[in-house]
């Protein structure tokens, strides 16, 4: 009776954890999560409530590169403190978030750069309605990246006197979906 109980409560835990048991051979097989080979994707992020990123941004409707970010997850990508390096062509869902606030009743638009052009489908505008605002947004778009492609992110301010911008959170994330 113990024997059988035992049995149960183990097999329970088994199939829970996403495992498998073969009934006939007693033989258990735990299923790993195997990444393949040729997998794409790369991620930068940021995030400091304390500290926040600052971007400078002296000239209004002019885009400055967004640096300073912590490199993440990557598998067939080179990634630096404000770039993504593809290695294979294909096409890629980008996703991209953040959270920031800069000058009172200042709007500011994030945009996506490929080798520096940039991708008019992948951007998102945000006001801020005062100074301390903390304002959020964010892109989700499939975009033709080719091997060795430079994938960045750019802020613009579009009122004018411009505002620097202070970020407190960021998150872009790259991953390759088709050929």
């Amino acid at each position: 009776m113990k024997k059988t109980l035992l049995t149960t409560l183990i097999l329970t835990i088994i199939i829970l954890s996403g495992c498998s048991c073969n009934q006939q051979t007693d033989t258990i097989i735990i299923k790993k999560q195997v990444i393949p080979p040729d997998e794409v994707y790369g991620e930068l992020w940021f995030h400091d409530d304390d500290t926040p990123l600052l971007v400078p941004i002296p000239t209004y409707n002019t885009y400055y590169n967004v640096t300073g970010l912590n490199t993440g997850s990557t598998s067939n990508t080179i990634l630096t403190n404000s770039t993504i390096q593809v290695n294979k062509n294909g096409t890629y869902q980008i996703t991209f978030l953040s959270s920031f606030n800069g000058g009172a009743n200042t709007e500011y638009k994030f945009e996506l750069k490929i080798n520096n052009e940039e991708k008019e489908k992948c951007e998102f505008h945000r006001k801020i309605g005062t100074g301390n605002d903390v304002g959020s947004g964010g892109f989700t778009c499939i975009q033709e990246i080719t091997t060795n492609d430079i994938i960045s992110i750019a802020a613009d301010c579009e009122t004018n006197p411009p505002a620097d911008l202070s970020i407190t959170s960021l998150n872009i994330n790259i991953h390759k979906i088709g050929e």
